[in-house]
């Protein structure tokens, strides 16, 4: 737990930063798309990555608490 917290404090620090770039990329049947577009994601240049799994399974997942 004590390495994940030192992770998010990271990448709090660079999403404050104000010259840092963020990329936000899907991933979704084996591929990495940014803006819609299908990339590598060894030629993105930013500072942090942050990667969303959309499942193949095509349904929404209820993510509430109650």
């Amino acid at each position: 737990m004590r390495n994940y917290e030192k992770r998010l404090q990271a990448i709090k620090r660079i999403a404050d930063g104000k010259t840092a770039k963020v990329a936000f990329l899907d991933f979704r049947n084996g591929q990495y798309f940014l803006d819609g577009r299908a990339v590598d994601i060894q030629n993105i240049r930013a500072s942090a990555i942050i990667i969303d799994d959309i499942s193949d399974e095509g349904g929404e997942e209820d993510e509430s608490d109650g």
